[in-house]
């Protein structure tokens, strides 16, 4: 905690001191960690289970306040920095020897990170506060067996870049014999920052009288504060002087003067955070049925709320009253969470293969602005900003490996490679300004958030062989949900002109992949510089799949998967606060599409998958003159591609999307339409041969 906090003065002190009063304060805090767990090359582990656990819990609370009382000039500011780095790493090296009939490696970053600012300040003249509260948090989570030399502990004059490998001691081939391997990475927490500033100003002056009427009230005041001394100079007379500031204003002797009020604040969150589970170059050592199960889960919830309060009070006879405030809160989320194999050999069969790649988390962005400025010539304007952006990458994937199942087992096995995304926005902004008692002056709020999402997830095998298996099922699924509120209002008495204005901005770029392809080399087809070049397979590289009961390739947007959302943790997300099930507009609202069969719902009791919401709204009221205007365009673009390459069992490719599966559509979104082509059997040797449908998949290349 650091500040310049001086509170307790402005609840004691019934007349502001003497003189200006400035202060300040700044607070950064970097904080990194490093926990590392793992099993180097060349052991020998020969055990009923192996657990390798890394497990990191951050928590980072930085409070920084700043508050001062000038009797003519006030300034406080407050800028607080919070950043976070952390590295978390479990792993088995490839190079070692583990026997086993469970093994299991667990990576787990928790985090709780909050930055707190408030800056207030007050005088009888000019007041000026601002507050910033800033975090940056990186984080890079991994669960994985291959090359860890990275992580090793080095001896004593060993470099990095010359570490040599270890043999495994008993001369033994190295790799991994289990009947259960369980590789699993998690990101979860909460990171946070709230900032408020305050700036007020009471003042007033006599603008009628006489000078005899004058020196009278200066003379009844000088008796009743040299009688009264003892009474008013404590808590109660910062009472007394609280409710006269608030309701007429001080009156002061000297005429009209001039009241300015300014306070700003702003939040900014920035969010680098890897999560990934994986094995590569692993060699599965024979008599043994092994359980794969890789899983990544991101869920990092992120908070930023500002606000910001002017009030400038010049009195009844006062002079000129201005009041000015700004919040802008601030989100920015780029993260990748990735599940994969890479360059697997199995000597044996294997049992289920289950890879899970899943996103989540809940943006919060907040902007809240208040101006308030009473006296004869009232001006003022209150503003907030809304920014929340998400930029996620969710992957699970087969590449450059080959497994195998025992086909007459009497317990089936399938192989499930799924990437899910929940990441969902709230962003809203508030703007109010308030002018009394004049006779004119001019005002106005407005509040304008902005939400994107540019989320790409992908579910692939690539160069894989995969056979004797049951069923394979490739899934792609898009649940991102984005909600935004503005209000922008503006009300003054008197004769004064208000305007009130909102406009929020909402873009949602969705790219759903999900595939059984190979390698792909990007290649110059007509010799034409000014053309872009386009995907070449490489020979050699494309998957085989022989299933028994098919094939399933997938990419859609979903409403959302209870079975998925479990695997999250239940004290993350912001569902009280937020209905992001959009239950408010399927319930009071009924659309209809004609179809060429009937009529049908467009909603029918759920919002069908992916989803943006937005309301926007401006109040106005003047006495002379009001104006009011809010705008609220969506941008919703999204990308739905499957592709097959050689299978020998039916198989479906299946997508959802918007009327347009690519290019922007503005306004509400039209029905979802379902494409669905089944028994796909590919075994084209080149793509010249290949049917017409197969090359509308060309035209959005994996």
């Amino acid at each position: 905690m650091v500040g310049n906090l001086s509170l307790l003065t402005l609840a004691t002190q019934r007349n502001s001191p003497p003189g200006n009063a400035v202060g300040g304060s700044f607070g950064w805090t970097e904080f990194n960690t490093t926990t590392v767990a793992g099993i180097g090359d060349g052991a020998v582990i020969d055990a009923s289970s192996l657990n390798v656990n890394a497990d990191t819990e951050d928590r980072m609370i930085v409070i920084a306040p700043s508050a001062g009382n000038g009797k003519s000039v006030a300034g406080n500011g407050i800028f607080s920095l919070a950043q976070m780095d952390d590295t978390t790493h479990a792993s088995i090296s490839n190079g070692a020897r583990i026997l086993a009939d469970s093994v299991a490696v667990n990576a787990h970053h928790g985090v709780n990170l909050w930055a707190i600012g408030g800056a207030v300040a007050v005088s009888s003249s000019k007041s000026f506060g601002a507050a910033i509260a800033a975090n940056t948090i990186t984080s890079d989570t991994r669960a994985y067996i291959g090359d860890n030399h990275d992580d090793r502990a080095l001896e004593d004059g060993e470099q990095r870049d010359n570490a040599a490998d270890v043999a495994v001691a008993d001369g033994h081939a190295a790799g991994v014999r289990s009947g259960d391997l369980t590789i699993q990475a998690r990101s979860e927490g909460r990171v946070g920052a709230i900032a408020v500033a305050a700036a007020a100003t009471r003042s007033g002056g006599n603008s009628g009288g006489n000078l005899g009427n004058s020196q009278r009230t200066t003379q009844n005041n000088r008796s009743g504060n040299t009688q009264n001394n003892s009474n008013n100079s404590g808590l109660g007379g910062a009472l007394q002087t609280a409710g006269g500031a608030l309701g007429a204003g001080g009156q002061q002797p000297g005429g009209k003067t001039l009241s300015l009020s300014a306070a700003g604040s702003g939040t900014l969150n920035f969010s680098r955070m890897t999560t990934v589970a994986e094995a590569r170059d692993l060699t599965l050592l024979g008599n043994a049925t092994p359980n794969l199960n890789i899983g990544a889960f991101g869920q990092v919830d992120q908070i930023s709320a500002s606000g910001a309060a002017a009030i400038s009070l010049a009195g009844a006879g006062g002079g000129r009253s201005s009041a000015f405030a700004g919040a802008v809160a601030f989100n920015d989320i780029d993260n990748l969470t990735r599940a994969g194999l890479y360059d697997l050999a199995a000597a044996g069969n294997v049992g289920d293969v289950n890879m899970l790649a899943a996103s989540s988390g809940d943006v919060l962005s907040l902007g809240l602005a208040l101006a308030v400025a009473q006296g004869k010539t009232p001006v003022g304007a209150a503003l907030s900003a809304s920014v929340g952006m998400i930029d996620a990458d969710t992957t699970a994937e087969i590449v450059d490996t080959t497994l195998q199942a025992d086909s007459t087992d009497s317990d089936p096995h399938a192989v499930n490679v799924t990437g899910y995304d929940r990441s969902r926005a709230l962003i809203g902004g508030g703007a109010l300004y308030v002018g009394a008692g004049g006779q004119g002056g001019a005002g106005g709020g407005f509040a304008a958030p902005y939400g994107r999402i540019d989320n790409d997830v992908s579910a692939y095998v690539r160069h894989g062989v995969l056979s004797g298996f049951d069923r394979l099922d490739l899934q792609a699924l898009g649940a991102t949900r984005m909600l935004a509120a503005a209000l922008g209002g503006g009300v003054s008495g008197g004769s004064g002109v208000t305007g009130a204005g909102s406009l929020y901005v909402l873009t949602q770029d969705s790219n759903l992949a999900a595939g059984i392809t190979g390698d792909y080399r990007k290649v110059d087809d007509d010799g034409d510089d000014s053309t872009p070049e386009v995907d070449q397979l490489i020979a050699g590289t494309r998957s085989d799949i022989d299933t028994r009961h098919g094939v399933s390739v997938v990419a859609r947007s979903a409403a959302g998967v209870a079975e998925l959302n479990q695997r999250f943790s239940d004290q993350g997300g912001l569902d009280g606060q937020a209905d992001f099930a959009g239950n408010a507009l399927t319930d009071n609202i009924d659309v209809t599409a004609q179809t060429d069969d009937d009529n049908h719902s467009l909603l029918e009791g759920t919002l069908p998958g992916e989803a943006v919401l937005g309301v926007a709204g401006a109040l106005s009221a003047g006495g002379k003159a009001a104006g009011g205007l809010s705008v609220s365009p969506i941008w919703k673009a999204a990308t739905r591609r499957r592709s097959a390459t050689r299978t020998s069992a039916p198989s479906t490719a299946m997508f959802r999307s918007p009327r347009s599966t690519r290019g922007p559509r503005w306004g509400p979104l039209s029905a979802p339409r379902w494409a669905v082509i089944s028994r796909c059997w590919v075994p084209a040797p080149s793509r010249s041969a290949r049917p017409a449908w197969k090359r509308w998949w060309r035209a959005t290349p994996i």
